[in-house]
Formats: structure tokens, C-alpha cells, sequence
């Protein structure tokens, strides 16, 4: 029974999957689980599979905005429902006086959310995570959407002034080190 970590994400959402109770059961006790979501599907029942298995090591919530307003225009207008989800997940994990899991949020750095940086730290601050990724949009993209009266294009998004990009990036590492928080940034 080797111990290991096995990571329940590539490309869509965990806890969509009929299995995802099924294959945290069968996994071995000594497991480390990490995963990533949008945690819009955090609910009663899912947060009890996850705090009562004590085989998840790390969530990340992918995050992209640090205030509704910017959620909304890139994801959703959920933006309460999954930092209240996050919020519960965590007061039920120290109700049971456990330190699993972990909490990491990430932002998908763009044009739109660029300003949000330095308080997406705070935000992390603020639903109790130990961990902020930080990543630039991959190059070579050029598809368009729009919605809500929003129009996203993927070239426009990662025009981004580069000095501004810098001084952001500073500052959010500084609010990082003050709040004990780990970042990492991955980008250009």
C-alpha cells in the first residue's frame, strides 16, 4: 500500500463526476488527493465526503477575479455562492479540528482582472488559504466570446502593460509574505 497523491483534475470539473465519492473511497488511506474546481458544486454533502474521507490534502479554486463584479464578466455571478462554499468548507474542517485540506485559490492573469492582483492576496487572506497561484493565458489562442454584454478575445486579454504587470506582481508577492501565504507565479 504505497502511498501517494493522486490529482482528480485535467480538464473539467471534479465534482461533476458520479464517481468522485467512489474514487476517494478506493483510494488508499495514505493518499494525498489534490484537486482543483470552481467550487461552484461545494455543497453540504460534497464537503462531507471530503472532510470526513481525511484523504484531501489540497483544494485550489480556480478564482480568475477578486471582486463579483469581475467574476461575473469571466465566470459567473456566483461569485458569494463559491467564497461562502469555500468559507464553510473551511469553519467545518476546524469544527473537526483538522488542518486537511488545505486551501489554494488560483487567477488566470488577463487584461480584465490584472488591477484584481494584489487584492486577489487578500482575498486568499480572507477564505483562509495557505496557497495563491498566480498564471498568464498560454499564447497561441484566438477564439472570442461573449456574454452578459462582455466580449472576451483571448488575444486582446493578454495585452496587458507590462510594467503595470510587474509593479502588480510585486505588490501582490509583498501582501503575500505580510499574510504568510505562499504564491507562485507562472507567466511571462
Amino acid at each position: 500500500h504505497n502511498s501517494g497523491t493522486l490529482y482528480l483534475h485535467s480538464s473539467g470539473e471534479p465534482l461533476l463526476a458520479n464517481s468522485f465519492e467512489c474514487i476517494i473511497k478506493m483510494a488508499p488511506k495514505k493518499t494525498r488527493i489534490i484537486f482543483n474546481t470552481n467550487g461552484l458544486l461545494l455543497n453540504k454533502r460534497i464537503r462531507n465526503i471530503i472532510l470526513n474521507s481525511q484523504k484531501i490534502f489540497m483544494i485550489s479554486f480556480s478564482l480568475d477575479a477578486a471582486t463579483s463584479e469581475t467574476y461575473k464578466r469571466i465566470r459567473c455571478d456566483k461569485f458569494d455562492l463559491v467564497t461562502n462554499n469555500i468559507k464553510n468548507l473551511v469553519s467545518e474542517r476546524n469544527k473537526k479540528k483538522l488542518v486537511r485540506p488545505l486551501i489554494s485559490i488560483n487567477m488566470c492573469i488577463m487584461q480584465e482582472n490584472i488591477l484584481e492582483v494584489p487584492k486577489f492576496i487578500d482575498l486568499a487572506k480572507d477564505l483562509s488559504a495557505v496557497y495563491v497561484q498566480l498564471f498568464c493565458l498560454n499564447k497561441g489562442h484566438s477564439w472570442k466570446v461573449e456574454k452578459n454584454g462582455f466580449k472576451f478575445d483571448y488575444n486582446e486579454q493578454q495585452k496587458i502593460n507590462p510594467e503595470l504587470h510587474d509593479m502588480l506582481i510585486e505588490e501582490a508577492y509583498e501582501r503575500a509574505k505580510n499574510y504568510g501565504i505562499k504564491l507562485a507565479f507562472a507567466g511571462n
